[in-house]
Order: C-alpha cells, then structure tokens, then sequence
C-alpha cells in the first residue's frame, strides 16, 4: 500500500537517440529508491506540457516496481567465501548455480546479493587465508512512522 505523502525525486532529461530528440521523465520514490515510472515524449509534446496547452495525450510510459512503493530500501556489504572465478573456464548455468550456493546463506530475511559482485575481481580479497567477495546484498523493507519522521527532520534542515 502506498503511503499518502509518497515524496518522490523527478529528473527530467533531454535526451538522443541519432537524429532524434526526445524528453525524458523519470520518478523515483526517495524512500524506496526506485524508479516507478518512466515516460518518454517529443520535445513538442514536452514543450506543449510545461505550457499547459496539452489538452489530451496519449504519451506511453514504463511503469514498474509498484509492490515496492514505500517501501524503504536497506543495503549491507557482506564478505562471501567463494574461490571460483569469472576468469576460469567455467561460466554458464554451472557457473550461476554455484554463484547462488554461495550467496544462499546469507539471503535470509529478504536479503538478496548481487551476483554481479561475485563476478567482479575488482570486489575479490582474501580474510584468514580464503578468498571471496565483498558483495552488496538489498532488500526492501515496511516503511515505520520514525523513519518518516526522521527523513522529515533532515529535509527541513
């Protein structure tokens, strides 16, 4: 459920693509941290938006990540003991399968891990002779009224 006061950041882009040019608008819930709509349009139908002389459009937009409107993001670092490495000859489904095993353990309680990171040398260390990854785990978590409260209070300073 969306909370009432959604407070969201919005970018909007001018962007190209070869010859054509084109308006981009992105929101994002600042709380979530997530991208939920996206909507791309010609400069003129932009132009004729900020004027207010659009009286009807039919402008298609992306819209995603719904489930996770107010919702409040988390991220941690956590180092994972894994010794295969992208640069081996094994990638593929194998490769993925043990890259799961080895981040399983520690997906608990709507953790998940970046599998990219396990892939990532530049992300490789060794702790107490093993090595492994230091990899981003995230996870999306019920919004409680202090933490609203506290983001209220840091917007206002």
């Amino acid at each position: 459920m969306t909370p009432p006061n959604l407070k969201v950041d919005v970018t909007i882009s001018c962007c190209s693509a070869g010859t054509d040019r084109f308006m981009r608008l992105q929101f994002v819930d600042s709380v979530a941290r997530v991208t939920f709509l996206e909507v791309q349009m010609t400069m003129e139908e932009f132009a004729n938006c900020a004027m207010g002389s659009m009286q009807q459009s039919n402008i298609p937009a992306i819209v995603r990540r719904l489930d996770l409107l107010g919702m409040k993001a988390e991220n941690k670092t956590v180092w994972v003991p894994y010794t295969q490495h992208l640069g081996s000859a094994e990638t593929g489904t194998p490769a993925r399968s043990a890259e799961a095993e080895a981040l399983a353990p520690f997906e608990v309680d709507g953790w998940r891990g970046d599998a990219d990171d396990i892939r990532n040398t530049h992300r490789r260390s060794t702790q107490d002779g093993v090595e492994g990854y230091s990899v981003i785990f995230r996870r999306h978590v019920p919004v409680e009224a202090r933490d609203l409260l506290a983001k209220d209070r840091e917007a206002a300073q």
